[in-house]
């Protein structure tokens, strides 16, 4: 059946995997690394980390942590690819700054933009689903190389705080509570396996994003071994 609504994941989805981890993620490890040890380092990113030092609530960040101390576990949980909550808080002040002030822009994938064209022309709602906050998202696709691309999703950006884990088939029936829709209705378009699992199980239309340029089979007899 046609879906009402397609839901997006962002990164090797929409977005190049090298552009997170070869542009997004060295520059704010870049900045963390300031603010360990320059005391010059952005006030205002300062600022971000010691509001989430004070604001953890789980026990990430050990009481009366320096921010020094604070920056290194951040970029510790950056390396590590962590989803916790302050570092994906933190995360979305630094790239604020990185677009605002320096024009950077979100490589999406070439074909991406025509097809949303041609699913809201179809009259179907698009919404992104992601581990970034839904402040990190809307920075990303208000500046990307086509300009803004807001509009196509009408602030339907889901992130770990208003649904969940990708990983857990609640999130998804959440996101089609949320939307008043059957979760049949939705589509759910990702190039990770477990979450389209987790959105499988709850009821969604799923589709595998795969960009790797491999050769690929489903399975031993389907392997071609010609050039």
């Amino acid at each position: 059946m046609k879906p009402k609504m397609i839901l997006m994941d962002i990164e090797g989805t929409m977005v190049p995997l090298s552009f997170v981890y070869q542009k997004l993620f060295p520059y704010a490890e870049e900045v963390l690394k300031q603010c360990i040890c320059d005391p010059d380092a952005d006030p205002e990113i300062k600022k971000a980390i010691e509001a989430e030092r004070d604001a953890d609530r789980e026990g990430n960040i050990p009481k009366g942590a320096s921010l020094e101390e604070v920056a290194a576990r951040l970029l510790n949980w950056q390396r590590e690819d962590s989803k916790l909550k302050p570092l994906k808080i933190v995360q979305e002040h630094i790239w604020r700054h990185k677009f605002k002030e320096e024009g950077f822009f979100t490589d999406v994938y070439g074909e991406v933009k025509a097809q949303l064209d041609i699913w809201k022309e179809a009259d179907i709602r698009l919404a992104i689903y992601s581990s970034a906050t839904k402040g990190t998202q809307q920075i990303l696709f208000d500046n990307t190389q086509h300009g803004s691309l807001l509009d196509y999703f009408e602030d339907r950006f889901y992130d770990l705080e208003n649904a969940g884990s990708k990983k857990s088939p609640q999130s998804y029936r959440k996101i089609a509570e949320d939307q008043n829709l059957k979760p049949k209705e939705i589509c759910f378009l990702s190039d990770m396996t477990d979450e389209l699992d987790a959105a499988k199980k709850a009821g969604f239309q799923t589709r595998h994003i795969v960009r790797e340029s491999h050769r690929q089979a489903k399975s031993y007899d389907k392997i071609s071994l010609g050039s």
